[in-house]
């Protein structure tokens, strides 16, 4: 277990402890610029998702239109298929 070099209680008095710890700030830059590059990379894939699933609702609901005209034709056939003009 890792111990840090002191410890602050009550009103911010110090207490020495066995091990100290330094920060690494090479590791620490490190680090933060992976998680960076983690949350850059969620944010790109979860946009080029809503992208296709914004693509996939137009085409679902131009399928839906186009299905709703085959459903009419197929029930009443006769009706709107032709149109006679007499002048």
């Amino acid at each position: 277990m890792v111990e840090y070099a002191f410890a602050y209680i009550a009103a911010f008095s110090i207490i020495p402890h066995k091990e100290v710890r330094y920060m690494d700030i090479a590791s620490l830059s490190t680090a933060l610029s992976m998680s960076k590059l983690q949350n850059d990379f969620s944010v790109a894939m979860f946009a080029k998702q809503l992208d296709t699933y914004k693509d996939l609702g137009e085409a679902m609901t131009q399928n839906l239109d186009e299905l709703g005209k085959q459903m009419e034709l197929s029930v009443n056939p006769s009706v709107g298929s032709s149109f006679d003009a007499s002048v």
